[in-house]
């Protein structure tokens, strides 16, 4: 037979989270991986390859703490929610050359963090790359992608496959 407890409120008494049932499980916050973004690109983008470029994300369609700032096509943790987050990008590209390499960077704070690459062998082709990072307040994220060979590169705006988005999965 199941019980169940109704209550309008509960407040703990001390700490940052409430302890539920035997094996000391804790819950804090209200239970989201909060902030939460994901934005897109809206338009085409072109640039040279074999250059590291910021990705323009100009749109965000989700941002819980309105952290993703899409004049500077970035991530920032806000106050009082660093911790352990989660980033996945990908980058829809039409490339020079069928053997070309795509390549996908997480730039924490100005600096390269993160990257992965790829082996094109269409004109088409998706630079992909996850990663997971501990962040204070403050630090920012941003995407690079850069192509090898030379020629211009088009960043095809589709909704679907040129994406970023990041939750914070851990407080501090």
């Amino acid at each position: 037979m199941a019980s169940q407890l109704k209550v309008n409120e509960i407040i703990k008494q001390s700490g940052s989270s409430i302890t539920i049932g035997v094996d000391g499980d804790t819950v804090s916050g209200p239970f989201t991986n909060t902030p939460f973004f994901e934005a897109r690109r809206s338009g085409a983008h072109s640039f040279s390859a074999g250059t590291a470029t910021k990705v323009p994300f100009n749109v965000a369609n989700i941002d819980t703490d309105s952290a993703f700032d899409t004049s500077n096509n970035r991530f920032t943790v806000p106050s009082g929610k660093a911790g352990k987050y989660f980033f996945y990008a990908s980058v829809y590209q039409e490339v020079p050359s069928n053997d070309d390499r795509v390549f996908c960077y997480f730039y924490q704070n100005g600096s390269n963090k993160y990257n992965t690459g790829l082996w094109g062998k269409t004109s088409k082709c998706t630079a992909l790359a996850s990663v997971y990072l501990d962040l204070s307040a403050g630090d920012y994220i941003e995407v690079y992608t850069n192509t090898e060979g030379s020629g211009t590169v088009n960043i095809d705006p589709s909704d679907i496959y040129t994406r970023f988005f990041g939750m914070r999965i851990t407080g501090a």
